[in-house]
């Protein structure tokens, strides 16, 4: 041992060299069409899960038209949802097999089939299958490709560039909001499911600028001349928790590790709550007996906070050692946060309480975006992360499916929105406690604290002692 303590000051001297090096190098790349395919990984975004937020817009025509109750026209949107994210492995499948270009494209005109289909519907199954099945595997086949294409162009400023592709969801929200309770005025909701459907088409037009991610070859051929001692101390380096290394490769799948696992239950509480308090604050303000164009207005504003939390987030997350050092622990505040904000919206009897509510919710979802890609990476380390990734989205899948029929079950069972968005608010801060118990946990007890790197640190420290 002491023979190998020994020679870690020109270890540490030739990997840093190294890592300088190559993040140069990658930095240097993070230009020219990497910029081509942020912009349209931003319209994607936009053209599909802020047009699945639109949908909430038109529950109310669909309960009026259909002669259905909230939960049975909830369905529509919990099949999109879902399926946007249980299929999403099926699109990583896709790509591994044709290309970006390829499931992109067929995933904007599955999308774009169901929003002109869904104009034509004369039931609520049909409803069903082409704004649900169709555009939700549309979805699916088109936002987490981008989200990973963009990932693979930035990877040394992943988080912000991850931020900047998902604000098109914030951006759309806002703009698309209120141009849909236009639409709807002027051309009813068949003419304005027609209308959006044309816009989705731009998913087209976006998948034709899309090219293969960056070359690793040349990286890994380099990564390979190092001595094994000098890619062990890279892993080390790579790697953002404070487990010990041997640990971490042991594992074969993150589901062995306790945090990751109590991270993904986390977010299942997370989008089952936060899920029916954006889709149900258009009904809710409209029953209340708020104007549709007043209700509407407030989903743009949810929209426009979600794009300034995105980006305030992404941006101070990049900038900021110190918090970039302790993400993990921004998690909980941010969820505490967003469940008081749920809780809230009962007591919101005015329309200026319920601006207050929407303002609340859109910041504390934009904080969110693209944290929990971030945060699972962060987790199991970056040989893990892609399955990692994959099981957050995957996770987010039965949540999608089953909160807003229950929430509009419980509505109806009790004839208001206060229980339904009391258990919804509960749910939210029970899931940021539990996770943060687990971070408390594996720092006392397993001595991983989430925050700098300890192993890396108390080697240099050893080093500096001997020296």
């Amino acid at each position: 041992m002491n023979r190998l303590f020994n020679r870690l000051p020109p270890l540490q001297l030739v990997t840093d060299s190294f890592a300088q090096s190559s993040e140069e190098d990658d930095m240097s790349k993070e230009g020219g069409w990497s910029w081509v395919i942020l912009a349209a990984s931003f319209i994607i975004s936009m053209c599909t899960r802020a047009m699945t937020r639109t949908l909430s817009i038109f529950l109310v025509e669909f309960t009026d038209h259909f002669d259905q109750d909230l939960a049975s026209v909830s369905w529509v949107i919990s099949i999109n949802d879902c399926l946007t994210m249980a299929c999403a492995p099926l699109g990583t499948f896709l790509v591994s097999r044709f290309s970006y270009k390829a499931t992109v494209m067929f995933g904007g005109i599955l999308c774009t089939s169901g929003y002109v289909l869904g104009s034509f519907c004369t039931s609520i199954v049909q409803l069903y299958i082409c704004l649900g099945v169709l555009s939700g595997l549309g979805s699916a086949f088109c936002f987490p490709t981008c989200v990973a294409l963009v990932g693979c162009y930035f990877p040394h400023r992943r988080s912000f560039a991850t931020g900047l592709a998902t604000l098109g969801i914030g951006v759309g929200t806002f703009v698309l909001g209120s141009l849909a309770q236009f639409l709807i005025e002027a051309f009813g909701w068949r003419g304005a499911l027609l209308i959006l459907g044309g816009l989705v088409t731009h998913t087209l037009l976006c998948a034709f600028l899309f090219r293969p991610p960056p070359a690793v070859a040349a990286k890994r051929k380099d990564r390979n001349l190092l001595e094994p001692n000098d890619r062990l101390k890279e892993q080390v380096l790579q790697y953002n928790s404070c487990k010990p290394l041997p640990q971490q490769v042991d594992l074969e799948s993150p589901l062995f590790n306790l945090e990751f696992v109590v991270f993904a239950f986390a977010l299942f509480f997370l989008i089952y709550g936060s899920t029916p308090a954006i889709a149900y604050m258009f009904v809710y303000a409209y029953d209340s007996g708020v104007s549709k164009r007043q209700a509407a207005f407030l989903v743009s504003i949810y929209g426009i906070m979600t794009i300034i939390g995105n980006v305030f987030y992404s941006w101070i997350m990049d900038k900021s050692r110190f918090l970039r050092l302790y993400q993990m622990h921004t998690f909980m505040p941010v969820m505490v946060m967003y469940g008081i904000s749920i809780l809230l919206i009962p007591a919101a009897s005015t329309y200026p309480l319920l601006m207050v509510c929407a303002v609340l919710l859109g910041h504390c979802e934009g904080i969110l975006q693209p944290g929990p890609p971030v945060l699972a990476s962060k987790l199991v380390g970056p040989t893990l992360a892609p399955t990692a990734i994959g099981i957050v989205y995957f996770s987010y899948s039965l949540p999608y499916l089953i909160s807003l029929p229950i929430s509009a079950w419980i509505t109806n069972a009790t004839s208001g929105y206060t229980a339904a968005f009391l258990l919804n608010g509960f749910f939210v801060l029970f899931g940021g406690v539990i996770f943060q118990f687990s971070l408390l946990y594996a720092s006392c007890c397993k001595g991983r604290s989430y925050g700098p790197k300890v192993y890396e640190c108390l080697l240099a420290k050893y080093c500096k002692n001997e020296a």
